[in-house]
């Protein structure tokens, strides 16, 4: 089986990659497991089962080239075999991401006609892949906006009149509330905040 497949993932080319090397990360009905795990990520290996027609496959697959934030290439061995490249590019605060697979399953005689089910099953794990990147995006962006959050929505609550500015750490941050003087006595006064490096 030939086939390209380009489609947008809400998240940074570095993320997607990062899940798309994960041994962890895989969909219902295959699992994987490293067998080598290598520091610059080419000639890594794991091994993976999964099953197509009721019947269990196992096969290994090693990392032949990786660009950080750019692109992976892998082999597979055993019950698939060929190649697969992983292309990703900045796109609109996001992605773009361009999957391309030139592998077969090794059923002697009949593979060839297992295309379009492995066709199918390929584009529906590419779409799993990026519903679950977009999800932990989400978590993290919510994570990350949390703190400030937090702080500013208690800056509001601070009465002027007791003090000019709140500071205070949380979570590796430093942030400064500085609060304005009322304008007249209906007006509680605006609160601004701004995150700034932790003293040393």
């Amino acid at each position: 089986m030939k086939a390209t497949k380009t489609i947008h993932v809400d998240a940074k080319p570095e993320q997607v990659l990062s899940f798309l090397r994960d041994s962890t990360a895989t969909p219902r009905g295959m699992t994987m497991e490293f067998v080598h795990e290598s520091p610059d990520v080419v000639g890594s290996s794991y091994e993976w089962t999964f099953k197509m027609l009721g019947i269990p496959r196992k096969g290994v697959t090693v990392f032949t080239d990786y660009i950080p934030g750019e692109r992976m290439e892998f082999r597979n061995f055993g019950a698939m075999e060929g190649t697969s490249t992983v292309t990703v590019e900045p796109d609109n605060g996001g992605s773009k991401v361009t999957h391309e697979m030139d592998s077969r399953i090794a059923v002697p005689l009949i593979s060839r006609f297992l295309d379009p089910v492995m066709q199918k099953v390929w584009e529906k794990n590419i779409e799993w892949a990026k519903h679950e990147i977009e999800k932990q995006e989400k978590v993290d962006a919510a994570e990350r906006q949390g703190p400030l959050r937090e702080f500013v929505e208690h800056a509001r609550g601070v009465n002027p009149a007791d003090q000019r500015s709140h500071r205070a750490a949380r979570d590796g941050l430093d942030l400064v509330v500085v609060l304005e003087e009322p304008a007249n006595d209906t007006d509680v006064g605006a609160a601004t905040a701004a995150a700034g490096a932790k003293d040393k």
